[in-house]
């Protein structure tokens, strides 16, 4: 009995402990109890398996088929399908059972094991506390339960002592103080505010602060530019180079208004597509960035008297934390200074700022930027009406604008950078005739080009986003094949492909675009954001005569979200439906029931009853067949093996009728004792078993019929005294 307990301590502790992680693998909130037992229950069932006779395997056996027939007719019913279609998980109990027996029987076999495995669970726990994983409160209670046991059994092994030495007694002994403490400590409630540990955290954050900045240092020194590196079409490259499950910050904003919605950082523009990659053969010199502010601006207050309503003036602060680049990242619409660049100069290269130096860890700076009311209707009636700045306006402008009085940017070389603008990225992108038929029925009834721009990005918006579209095809070699695999065939891609087709395709319409890519940031209210790698994003920019430069988000994954109302009322107006939510598939959805929480399971009396019909016949039917080959194999024995056999069966019945042999008695004293008690010489068997045992010699006949008719006495007596024990014997095989 103490060995079986001894592994049932461990068995189900190890069981409780695994239901727990199977919980916490399904994102449950809370282990169940019912998910509990079960897998303990599974776990104990095994272990009372393993240490049963034939008989105590048997009725295992025969539960075992009434489970696979109550499982078998369950799985017929609907209502039962119902109640489990968000339970899986209780699938995996028997595997985690499984494990828990196996794992357990090595612990209380192999003494290293037990050690390693408490060390390993201790070991989680820390990393879990560590990380600010969620940890279950059984998980818990299991680990530091096992850990508990495993040092008293160390401590009982390596103490030199006399008296009763057996560990496993100790443990066994031990084992249910312990299991009490630690229910009560299961039941009772958690606090709501738990020591904060602060020293050990400040501790802690100096240490991985340290080790953060000489893993940044290590990684930027080995990298190339990160605003030069383009994301590819292979797979969802990213601007940092970090895999999308390891994302890793790249900088920090600060000082961002509240009311901004989105920010495009851009880090770097392109304008040649080859039909698999873009670069960049725009190398002209000209200041773009602060002219295309400025001609958007003067464009605008020539247009209305409300410029605030298509554009608000903004700032921000940004810091590199794993980044090595001499590109600032900085949105449409920058005003760059050389106090906000932190820099005594800076450059511009086919409208991408430039520093004189690689910038990296810690480097900071500043913008101000005009944000786009985009998403309004009256800014969208503004690139339709609007016209180019005027040479007064724009020289207002420029002189405000300006402060630090950058060269070339008269109204002469504004609108030299406008026609130099359409001739680089306003090249003619020719479609194949399929493709051509197919948006020209895109575009139909479209007015303007704003008109087609916004068809061209609902079209996109309507494709799949996917993270793992694959390489593109060995075949495409331009443009047009490009196109046509992606808008024709595939429909599928991220944000590189949808910024591509986007850009390509506005070609096609003659208005000027380019590939754009940098950094997506959605504040949502927060005025300090820290910018993750897994942020990196491409978009398309178009190009208008009064707005110049302009944004768009054809990708599904992403909304464009700037705007605000207007100072006449104007509401924002979703200019960009989501295509991923399909309206038709919502209408014929049958109307949920009020109490769709509550699932009633209705289940016929026969799926329970045939089962354990089918378990008793399959347990009958075993102990008879085995009955009958245990009487035949008996009637083939020879009569000593039979007076052999019928003595141990009738010591058996004694035992059973509360008669047992004494550890240290013989066969002549256990005899004596009998008769004093009871006063019948029922028991001669003792004394012909006696001297089989000590001399061999015996009357082979008449001491097998002797013990055949005191089995028979002894199990008549039984049977009045005791039905089970009686039906107890029999299911030895006996």
């Amino acid at each position: 009995m103490t060995d079986l307990l001894y592994e049932l301590i461990y068995v189900l502790t190890v069981a409780m402990g695994g239901v727990s992680l199977l919980a916490w693998n399904y994102g449950l909130e809370k282990t169940g109890f019912l998910m509990i037992l079960c897998g303990m229950a599974i776990a104990g069932i095994l272990v009372a398996f393993r240490r049963s006779k034939w008989s105590g395997r048997l009725i295992i056996i025969g539960v075992f088929v009434m489970i696979l027939a109550t499982g078998f007719f369950l799985s017929k019913n609907d209502s039962v399908h119902e109640f489990f279609s968000d339970k899986d998980y209780y699938l995996w109990l028997p595997f985690v059972g499984l494990f828990a027996f196996i794992l357990g029987e090595l612990i209380c076999r192999i003494r290293i094991a037990k050690v390693v495995v408490s060390i390993a669970c201790l070991g989680w726990l820390i990393v879990c506390t560590a990380m600010g994983f969620r940890t279950e409160k059984i998980f818990v209670a299991a680990t530091f339960l096992l850990f508990l046991l495993t040092i008293i059994e160390e401590t009982q092994l390596r103490w030199n002592k006399t008296g009763y030495t057996e560990h496993k007694g100790h443990v066994v002994y031990v084992a249910p103080f312990i299991i009490i403490t630690f229910a009560l400590i299961l039941v009772s409630p958690a606090p709501k505010n738990p020591y904060d540990w602060n020293f050990a955290k400040k501790i802690y954050q100096v240490a991985r602060d340290k080790i953060e900045e000489l893993d940044i240092r290590l990684s930027i020194s080995k990298s190339g530019d990160s605003a030069e590196k383009l994301i590819g079409f292979s797979d969802r490259g990213l601007l940092a180079d970090e895999a999308g499950k390891n994302e890793k910050e790249v900088m920090i904003l600060s000082d961002v208004n509240s009311s901004v919605g989105e920010i495009k950082l851009s880090g770097k523009t392109f304008s040649s597509f080859d039909g698999r990659e873009w670069s960049d053969e725009d190398t002209s010199p000209a200041p773009d960035v602060i002219m295309d502010t400025v001609g958007m601006w003067a464009s605008i207050n020539d247009y209305t008297k409300n410029p605030e309503d298509f554009a608000l003036k903004t700032y921000m602060k940004a810091e590199f934390v794993r980044m090595k680049t001499n590109h600032p990242f900085v949105p449409l619409k920058s005003v760059p200074t050389l106090r906000d660049l932190d820099t005594d100069e800076f450059s511009e290269v086919g409208g991408d700022l430039l520093w004189p130096e690689t910038r990296a860890y810690e480097s900071k700076y500043a913008v101000s930027y005009y944000r786009l009311n985009t998403g309004n209707s009256d800014f969208k009636e503004y690139l339709k009406a609007g016209k180019a700045p005027t040479r007064e306006r724009y020289l207002q402008y420029e002189y405000q604008l300006n402060t630090d009085r950058i060269p070339n940017c008269s109204y002469e070389d504004y609108l030299a950078h406008v026609d130099h603008i359409k001739e680089t990225y306003g090249k003619t992108v020719v479609l194949s005739p399929k493709l051509r038929e197919f948006m020209d029925e895109v575009y139909r009834g479209a007015e303007s080009d704003v008109d087609k721009i916004d068809r061209l990005e609902e079209l996109l918006r309507s494709f799949t986003y996917s993270e793992t579209p694959g390489a593109l095809p060995e075949s495409i070699k331009n443009e047009s094949d490009f196109l046509d695999y992606f808008v024709l065939e595939s429909r599928e891609g991220f944000c590189s492909h949808f910024a591509t087709a986007f850009v390509l395709l506005a070609r096609a319409e003659g208005i000027p675009a380019r590939y754009a890519q940098g950094y997506i940031v959605y504040p949502k209210g927060n005025r300090k954001i820290t910018v993750k790698s897994t942020w990196a994003h491409a978009w398309p920019e178009v190009y208008y005569d009064n707005a110049g430069w302009v944004a768009y988000e054809p990708t599904p994954a992403y909304v464009n979200n700037s705007y605000w109302v207007t100072e006449d009322g104007t509401p924002a107006q979703t200019v960009q439906p989501t295509p991923a939510y399909n309206a038709s598939a919502y209408e014929n959805l049958s109307v949920l029931p009020e109490n769709e929480d509550t699932v009633t399971i209705r289940i016929k009396w026969y799926t329970i009853v045939i089962p354990i019909v089918m378990g008793i016949v399959f347990i009958t039917l075993v102990y008879v067949i085995a009955n009958m080959i245990m009487a035949r194999r008996f009637e083939k024995m020879k009569e000593e093996d039979k007076f052999v056999a019928l003595c141990r069966q009738n010591i058996r019945i004694l035992r059973l009728s509360g008669k047992a042999m004494g550890d240290n008695e013989t066969l002549h004293e256990y005899r004596e004792r009998l008769l004093e008690s009871d006063g019948n010489d029922d028991f001669s068997f003792l004394e012909g078993y006696e001297k089989y045992l000590y001399r061999g010699d015996i009357e082979k006949e008449s001491a097998v019929k002797g013990a055949t008719l005191t089995k028979q006495k002894l199990l008549s007596a039984l049977k009045r005294a005791n039905v089970l024990k009686y039906i107890r014997f029999y299911m030895g095989f006996n």
